[in-house]
């Protein structure tokens, strides 16, 4: 598995909160009984194992869960967040994605469509072949035309098999963003809370570090 790593993290924390959203505090054993269950309704869903699928979502524990379920697919991951609007659609369809997976920012449950056949690429179609989990993540288009770029996940995941000291932090960047989750997998991997906030005004994200002690 993938993350066998993470998993041996999560398991030795079982009883500490890995998320903080909507002022909820999930736990780690959460997480581990979550990523079982989105394990199974992958293959109840008939997706099969290197498919790429772009997941529409936030920070929310069902997301991670799922991120995490889908790496231990060997999916290829497009991510996505509702505030692409437009792009959604051209960030699908340049990824080749075979399927969407879309969990609702206010119940976190997630509605599962077919929306394409397998394409050819020979980036994608390497991972495939080889066994390994992708991330296609796109650039913001300031330039012109989105770029996107296709990454090996376990590559990605490696360096946060070091241990790293445990901290409680602000997941104040994007779902579809390297940056975001490369913070995401930096808490989670050390113990640490990820605390979401649906919100950037100076004042609510103060009192989110006040209040769960970021």
């Amino acid at each position: 598995m993938h993350t066998d790593f993470l998993i041996d993290v999560f398991k030795e924390n079982n009883d500490q909160d890995a998320i903080v959203w909507n002022n909820k505090a999930y736990k780690f054993s959460w997480l581990l009984e979550n990523i079982t269950k989105w394990e199974k309704k992958l293959s109840d869903e008939a997706i099969a194992k290197g498919s790429i699928v772009a997941l529409e979502a936030d920070f929310s524990p069902n997301s991670v869960a799922m991120l995490i379920a889908l790496i231990n697919h060997s999916c290829i991951i497009i991510p996505l967040t509702a505030s692409l609007g437009e792009k959604k659609k051209q960030f699908r369809e340049t990824g080749n994605a075979q399927f969407n997976i879309v969990l609702d920012l206010k119940s976190d449950k997630a509605i599962f469509s077919r929306i394409g056949e397998s394409a050819s690429h020979p980036l994608t179609d390497q991972l495939k072949k080889d066994g390994i989990p992708g991330l296609i993540v796109y650039s913001s288009g300031s330039s012109g035309k989105s770029k996107a770029t296709v990454h090996d996940f376990s590559k990605l995941l490696d360096k946060f098999r070091v241990r790293r000291p445990c901290r409680r932090t602000l997941a104040f960047l994007l779902f579809d963003h390297l940056g975001g989750i490369n913070t995401i997998f930096h808490i989670l991997s050390n113990g640490g809370c990820v605390i979401t906030t649906n919100s950037h005004r100076p004042n609510d994200v103060c009192k989110i570090i006040q209040d769960h002690k970021v």
